[in-house]
C-alpha cells in the first residue's frame, strides 16, 4: 500500500481507507459524489490499484463504491426534488439564449428527459460532471424515481466497474 500513497496526494487517504476497511471505501465514494475534489475516474482507478495491492478484493471494491456512489446520486435526486420547479425552469428559460439554446428547444429537451428517465440516468452516469448534475435535474423534473434509480444504478455499476478494473489490471501488469 505504500506505493499507492506515493502516487498522488490523495493516495494517503486511500491508504488509510484500506487500513480501516470497507466503511471508509463507502465514505470515499459517497464524498466524491457530494464534494468532487478528485475526479471519480481517478479515485476509482486508484481504488483498483489498491485492490490489486490487497486492500480489498476486486468485487468488494466495485460493489461497495457503487453503493456509496448510488447513495450520493440519490441524495442529489432528493435535493433536486426540493427545489421549486417553476422558478428554476423560469430561470433556465431566461438564461437558455446565453448558451444559444432557444427556450422552445430547452422545453423539448426537458420533455425528452421526462419521457426517458431510465435512459437519461444510465447514460448521464457515464459522462464526467454530467453524472453529478443529472440526478438533481431528474429530481427537479420529478421523473419517476424507480425508473431513475434503476438507470442510475446500472450506469454507476458500469462506470465504477470500468475504472476500478482498469486500475486493478494496470497494477497487476506493473507488478
Amino acid at each position: 500500500m505504500n506505493q499507492l500513497a506515493t502516487l498522488v496526494p490523495f493516495g494517503l487517504a486511500l491508504s488509510l481507507a484500506g487500513a480501516n476497511g470497507i466503511a471508509c471505501l463507502v465514505g470515499l465514494s459517497l464524498i466524491e459524489r457530494l464534494i468532487p475534489v478528485l475526479p471519480s475516474h481517478v479515485l476509482l482507478t486508484m481504488i483498483g490499484v489498491a485492490s490489486a495491492q490487497g486492500a480489498w478484493t476486486l468485487p468488494e471494491a466495485i460493489v461497495v463504491t457503487a453503493l456509496g456512489s448510488f447513495a450520493g446520486c440519490l441524495l442529489h435526486y432528493a435535493l433536486g426534488n426540493l427545489w421549486p420547479e417553476d422558478s428554476v425552469l423560469a430561470l433556465l428559460r431566461r438564461i437558455a439564449p446565453l448558451g444559444r439554446l432557444q427556450p422552445a428547444r430547452m422545453d423539448a429537451l426537458i420533455d425528452g428527459i421526462r419521457a426517458r428517465p431510465t435512459r437519461l440516468a444510465l447514460w448521464s452516469q457515464l459522462v464526467p460532471f454530467v453524472r453529478l448534475v443529472a440526478p438533481a435535474l431528474a429530481g427537479l423534473l420529478e421523473t419517476s424515481f424507480a425508473r431513475f434509480a434503476s438507470g442510475a444504478a446500472a450506469g454507476i455499476a458500469l462506470w465504477n466497474t470500468l475504472f476500478i478494473t482498469a486500475g486493478y489490471l494496470a497494477a497487476q501488469a506493473a507488478a
